[in-house]
């Protein structure tokens, strides 16, 4: 998905990247992700836990960054193109 993308706050060039997700055991290796409508409540014996649910049909998430005024971009990857 990378492209190149202008700030449009200061029109400069943005930088591609991403936020990686730790939500899986605390452990580094997948990506943040998208979700369609409202996030579920983590129940444990029927009990809420305070978390979210992670659903499984999540877009990944990727940023772009101006490297000039520090602004941050947000996009859902398209799945499909990969």
């Amino acid at each position: 998905m990378e492209e190149t993308k202008k700030c449009p706050k200061c029109q400069s060039t943005m930088d591609f990247g991403y936020v990686p997700d730790f939500v899986h055991g605390n452990s580094c290796g997948c990506l943040a992700a998208w979700h369609q409508g409202e996030p579920e409540a983590k129940t444990f014996l029927g009990l809420k836990t305070g978390g979210l649910n992670v659903k499984e049909d999540g877009l990944p998430l990727v940023a772009y960054r101006c490297p000039k005024c520090s602004l941050v971009e947000w996009y859902a990857m398209d799945v499909s193109e990969s």
